[in-house]
């Protein structure tokens, strides 16, 4: 009798872990499974991989670890993978940068590199999947690629375009959804990550990357690839040094923070809590810090509140200058 292959054993036993709400378990199960599946069973492979990040998304007792996000970066970075799996794990990665870790300039980047990758797909590709058994017209595969390649679109849409994140309290926001599918078969609707608007300049809200702070040109205007960034605060993009020594010249000396600097007058966002029911981050300014490293912040809706916060669960917003 023949002995049951590897991957398949680890899957049997990651869908037990399933059923039983073992994420944690099911998730490093699945991606050996990911990691043993011969390449040629590319429809086999991208099961695995999507129930695996589907596993890290509903592990709601903790984060992905720092070895999840090596694992899908690996992915990513892999030019001899298929494109779709490094789209989809681009876009994992986008998603847990921007609302498990509220790191969304980081986020962006990875939604820009998902939809790079998936312009890229030739016919080539599309018929190397269709004859690994993806499907037999192509129409599975361009549709998984196209769904994906707009979820990351929408998401970086509300992170680019500060309007996206308007919200008043007691009017749901009416924001356009992305769905994932979950380790079961069901879906799963996202709305995209909302925060309070800065009044003076609602676009400090929106993350950078897209187009020149100090000249303000577009990466299509510039027909560059990307920008460069601030290595200091990691929030500013110029199109070039000259673009960079203007800017600090005329305000980001005094605006740029490094990401573990905060300021009196600072205006950052807090980020909720995991008990909160709504997802939205306020804005605060820095009042004082206490002794004990906490912050007296006060809400930019209700500036005679004071509110005393742990400093993690600050997070600064793009620099006015």
């Amino acid at each position: 009798m023949a002995s049951v292959p590897e991957h398949y054993a680890l899957c049997e036993m990651a869908n037990h872990c399933l059923a039983e709400r073992h994420h944690r378990r099911a998730a490093t199960l699945l991606w050996e499974a990911f990691r043993k599946c011969p390449s040629s069973w590319t429809c086999g492979r991208y099961n695995m991989f999507s129930m695996y990040v589907s596993a890290l998304s509903e592990d709601t007792s903790s984060k992905p670890t720092r070895k999840d996000l090596k694992n899908l970066q690996s992915v990513l970075d892999d030019e001899m993978e298929l494109k779709i799996f490094r789209v989809a794990a681009g876009q994992a990665l986008g998603l847990f940068y921007g609302s498990v870790f509220h790191e969304h300039e980081d986020a962006a980047d990875f939604f820009r590199q998902a939809i790079s990758l998936a312009d890229a797909v030739s016919e080539r590709e599309l018929k190397e999947c269709n004859a690994h058994s993806i499907s037999n017209d192509g129409s599975d595969i361009r549709n998984t690629l196209g769904e994906l390649r707009s979820n990351c679109k929408a998401n970086l849409n509300a992170m680019e375009n500060p309007a996206m994140h308007r919200f008043r309290v007691g009017e749901p926001p009416n924001l356009p959804s992305t769905f994932h599918q979950r380790s079961d078969g069901t879906i799963a609707e996202t709305k995209p990550y909302l925060m309070d608007l800065p009044s003076n300049d609602p676009n400090r809200a929106k993350v950078g990357g897209s187009d020149c702070d100090h000249c303000l040109k577009t990466l299509a205007e510039l027909a560059i690839p990307r920008l460069s960034i601030c290595t200091r605060c990691k929030m500013a993009y110029y199109c070039s040094k000259e673009c960079q020594k203007a800017a600090w010249r005329k305000g980001h000396k005094v605006a740029c923070r490094a990401p573990d600097q905060r300021e009196r007058g600072d205006l950052m966002r807090l980020l909720p809590l995991g008990t909160e029911e709504e997802h939205v981050s306020k804005l605060v300014t820095l009042v004082e810090q206490l002794a004990n490293g906490q912050w007296q912040v006060k809400l930019t809706t209700a500036p005679h509140e004071t509110l005393i916060v742990d400093s993690d669960r600050l997070a600064h917003i793009r620099p006015d200058k």
